[in-house]
């Protein structure tokens, strides 16, 4: 998925014309701590809410606000991968988006990114969790998933991570069977170690509830 693809027009940018006040009026309406400035439409940076407290200066023009700009938007063409690395190195709960000018189109939200992860893990499908410890040379998903076919299971989403100090990468994979424990068996005979697991309906019901949760505390 593109960045364009997940763009929120609910978030109105600021003019660097506009007073400080202002955009402390809309952070609240928003109830958000950065907004997106452009001069006409060309995006110029985020202005947050500290930098205008810093200023002290309410009445005067967003323009005189040091502004957070290195690296803050991502091209609409970009893929939405960019756009949470970006979210998540610069700590953003909103994400501008250009065209090839550098003219502001909209921002991605927090809201929309989880929402993206959420479909890309497949949180809303119901089927069991199997985490594995794998070794980094010994790594193949192609095998993981023949292992899982083989027992009549496929693999939903996959995800891996590579463990600080260690030979090791976690494995997390989500299958479409509830009861995955003949998977497990068969993923161990094979050499992989199961780290955890979860295949009781309960447990994905209380993850689905975690993510509607989640979601919800975001649109509060």
């Amino acid at each position: 998925m593109l960045a364009k693809e997940l763009i929120s027009g609910e978030i109105q940018p600021l003019q660097v014309s506009d007073k400080a006040v202002s955009a402390l009026h809309w952070m609240d309406e928003f109830r958000i701590g950065l907004l997106p400035v452009v001069d006409g439409e060309l995006y110029v940076g985020l202005v947050s809410e500290e930098a205008i407290f810093n200023h002290g200066k309410f009445d005067e023009p967003i323009s005189q606000v040091p502004l957070a700009i290195i690296g803050t938007s991502v091209h609409q063409n970009q893929h939405v991968f960019d756009v949470i690395r970006n979210a998540a190195l610069l700590k953003l709960s909103i994400v501008p988006v250009v065209d090839s000018e550098g003219n502001y189109l909209g921002v991605i939200t927090r809201q929309a990114m989880i929402g993206y992860m959420g479909q890309l893990i497949a949180v809303e499908n119901p089927g069991g969790i199997v985490v594995l410890e794998v070794a980094k040379n010994n790594y193949s998903l192609a095998e993981i998933a023949r292992i899982a076919e083989a027992d009549e299971a496929h693999i939903l989403s996959a995800n891996a991570i590579t463990m600080p100090d260690s030979s090791l990468i976690e494995v997390t994979i989500k299958l479409d069977r509830l009861n995955i424990q003949q998977v497990i068996q068969s993923l161990e005979r094979h050499g992989y170690r199961t780290k955890a697991s979860f295949f009781e309906k309960d447990s994905t019901d209380e993850l689905q509830d975690r993510y509607n949760s989640l979601m919800n505390f975001l649109n509060i």
